[in-house]
């Protein structure tokens, strides 16, 4: 799906936001060929409310976690298996 975040990379996985329609997704990448491994959606609407989709903002990760913003939902991170931690 369309996203403008920048990816997070691990030594393993990369970690991207996207949306489709009104859902808004984290996605994990398996670095070596590009297959995806998860893909969760986060539990707020994907309006866009401004200049720029509800997904721009980069996700960060500390290796093990990563950490996503979207406008209409605030912060949220899962761990690298995908599980939403908070």
């Amino acid at each position: 799906p369309p996203g403008y975040s920048s990816p997070a990379l691990t030594e393993d996985r990369l970690f991207l936001t996207a949306h489709e329609k009104a859902k808004l997704f984290t996605l994990a990448l398996d670095r070596k060929d590009g297959k995806l491994l998860w893909k969760v959606d986060a539990p707020a609407d994907g309006i866009v409310r401004g200049v720029n989709p509800p997904v721009s903002p980069s996700p960060v990760t500390d290796g093990q976690n990563v950490y996503v913003f979207f406008e209409t939902f605030g912060l949220v991170s899962y761990d690298k298996d995908g599980k939403e931690r908070w």
